[in-house]
């Protein structure tokens, strides 16, 4: 079979990617995911996340190493097994990050990618429905990424965004325009009651093109490599493989999967290849390098206010179905996070560093999300900006069939010693007298009394992810990099990478619009190397 692009990988980034390179019409451009075409009613109900996080029908499930910085624990990485990937499973929450995160990017070694160079293509995703937050003209409304605010908050999340406004921070309702720094309602990628992954919002529209074929269920094994030519891709599909040729190759298989894909080609650290019996191609050893997570905590109380809690117990929850399915309104529409602050931890530090998330409901132990409390609860989850916590992706073997060794350090000290200012600044927010009077007791007393070194301790054994791996096929001009900032594998011909691997440092916030918008970037950086 033979055509003019692969794009390997069907999540938010090769959705976009697909869609856009089949703008042309004599463009043949072939789409390839191991996961299955659509997830059903779920995937398309905003809440539906808590179905199909850690259901193997959906999510990848990858585990981890145990790690060392983290009480020697092993955690489960979600990853979307369906086309949209991530986009169709995640809590759908809409960041752009902060000016700083790509002006950094920008200034070490990837020119192209400053804040004001990437904002257009974040402009040229977006759709927002509605009128913009503070009426302001921040976010594009006529790109296929489909935004919305979630219309029916609850009062405890007006009243944690005013607690945060008398702690000190800014009341910033335009959090997408470079400067995130204060209190705000969250947008989500949600319009009229449903999710918009962007297996909807760019893949469904451009399904009737009959110059882009999808092809689901399909693994790739490796790319097949010529002379140090990509040429095309060996797939797994229905238990046989099948050689797909092209001269021009995409990997947007994520970032837990392209490095592994790179590396079964022979294409990533040579000594690592070499012990498994791979032959090496090409010595990149920045493949699998640079994996980084957002680490996080968080405090859990009772609340005297309404909640999601009672509004999933069964016998309300069957009213709420019938108001999703017939009205698209009520709690089955919410996104996962109602409200986020963004804080520096010092005055000096250049971009906030310090992500409080405010979820209206509370869970039990357990995987996640574990089972709802029956009492009214809320969530204050914290996360590390810019963590400086690193880990590697590495094959277990020379078996294309097996998953990848992901080995995380989640925990640095000076990662740690943030997570511990962060809650302290958590603890002085949620005494703010717009919140006080609606908490009740702690659910974790002991977390939340303890200090100092105790408190260490218990953050190593508690402190989990945030579900964005990102960096692991770094972008960038230096030895260590494995695209350049065209997103062209060092080295090679007509072969890229475009997704949040490339990320050379994680960006604030959620990664899935920034990994939209460098999918927009990447399909014009691809289209003008493309006959």
């Amino acid at each position: 079979m033979q055509s003019d692009v692969i794009i390997v990988g069907g999540g938010s980034a090769g959705c976009v990617l697909a869609a856009r390179l089949s703008e042309k019409p004599g463009r043949r451009v072939v789409l390839i995911d191991a996961g299955h075409s659509g997830g059903g009613m779920f995937a398309r109900m905003p809440a539906g996340s808590y179905k199909l996080l850690n259901n193997p029908r959906a999510d990848w499930m990858y585990g981890t190493e145990p790690d060392p910085s983290a009480a020697g624990r092993s955690f489960t990485w979600p990853a979307g097994r369906l086309l949209g990937g991530g986009s169709a499973i995640n809590g759908l929450v809409y960041t752009r990050g902060a000016r700083y995160d790509y002006d950094d990017w920008a200034a070490n070694g990837c020119p192209g990618w400053s804040f004001d160079e990437i904002e257009p293509y974040f402009r040229r995703a977006e759709h927002f429905v509605g009128e913009q937050p503070g009426g302001l003209d921040v976010l594009g409304t006529n790109g296929p990424q489909r935004l919305s605010q979630f219309p029916e908050p609850l009062p405890v999340t007006q009243a944690f965004v005013e607690a945060c406004w008398q702690a000190g921070l800014p009341r910033k309702p335009s959090y997408c325009d470079g400067d995130p720094e204060g209190a705000f309602h969250t947008i989500g990628t949600i319009a009229d009651g449903e999710r918009w992954s962007t297996a909807r919002s760019y893949l469904e529209p451009a399904m009737d093109r009959p110059n882009l074929k999808v092809m689901s269920d399909s693994a790739v094994e490796r790319v097949l490599m010529e002379d140090g030519s990509a040429v095309g891709v060996v797939i797994r599909r229905g238990g046989e493989t099948t050689e797909l040729l092209a001269p021009h190759i995409v990997l947007s298989a994520g970032t837990l999967m392209s490095p592994t894909i790179l590396m079964r080609s022979g294409i990533g650290p040579a000594e690592h290849l070499s012990s498994l019996g791979i032959p090496v191609l090409a010595d990149l050893p920045g493949v699998g390098s640079n994996l980084q997570e957002h680490n996080g905590s968080g405090l859990r109380r009772y609340v005297s206010a309404q909640t999601y809690n009672s509004a999933i117990r069964p016998i309300r929850l069957a009213g709420h179905f019938a108001n999703y399915l017939f009205n698209r309104r009520g709690p089955l529409t919410s996104i996962s996070v109602h409200a986020m602050a963004w804080a520096k931890s010092r005055p000096d530090v250049p971009s906030p560093d310090l992500i409080y998330s405010f979820l209206p409901i509370s869970f039990g132990e357990g995987v996640y999300p574990g089972t709802p409390h029956k009492r009214h609860g809320v969530t204050f989850a914290l996360n590390v900006a810019k963590p400086s916590s690193r880990g590697e992706i590495r094959l277990r073997d020379a078996d294309p069939h097996s998953r990848p060794l992901i080995d995380h350090r989640l925990l640095s000290v000076e990662d740690l010693d943030l997570l511990v200012t962060g809650l302290d600044k958590l603890r002085h927010i949620l005494g703010r007298p717009a919140l006080a009077p609606m908490l009740q007791e702690s659910i974790d007393p002991e977390f939340e009394q303890a200090r100092g070194d105790e408190l260490k301790t218990m953050l190593r054994a508690a402190t989990g992810t945030g579900y964005h791996p990102v960096g692991t096929c770094r972008m960038g001009s230096d030895s260590g990099a494995v695209v350049d900032p065209s997103l062209r594998v060092h080295g090679l011909r007509g072969l890229y990478v475009a997704d949040a691997s490339i990320m050379p440092r994680i960006t604030s916030g959620n990664t899935n619009g920034p990994t939209i918008a460098i999918a927009e970037k990447a399909a014009d950086l691809i289209d003008a190397t493309l006959a």
